[in-house]
C-alpha cells in the first residue's frame, strides 16, 4: 500500500496534472478509478495475507480473539 500511495499524485497541482493527462489518454475519470482499483487491489493483498498468518498462527496453537 505504501508504494500504491507513493505513486499516486500529491497535491492540488500534481492531481490537477495527473487527471489532465490521464483525460488526454482517453480515461474520461481522470484516472481516478484507476488509482480506486489499484488502491482496492491492495487492500485485498493485505487482506489475504492477514488471513494466511492467522491461519499459520491457529496451526501452532494461537488462539485468535474474534
Amino acid at each position: 500500500m505504501e508504494q500504491q500511495l507513493a505513486s499516486e499524485p500529491e497535491g492540488v497541482i500534481e492531481g490537477l496534472l495527473y487527471g489532465f493527462l490521464r483525460g488526454l489518454s482517453g480515461q474520461l475519470d481522470g484516472g481516478i478509478g484507476e488509482i480506486d482499483a489499484a488502491r482496492r487491489k491492495c487492500m485485498q493483498d493485505i487482506q489475504d495475507t492477514w488471513r494466511n498468518v492467522e491461519g499459520i498462527a491457529v496451526r501452532y496453537g494461537a488462539r485468535l480473539n474474534q
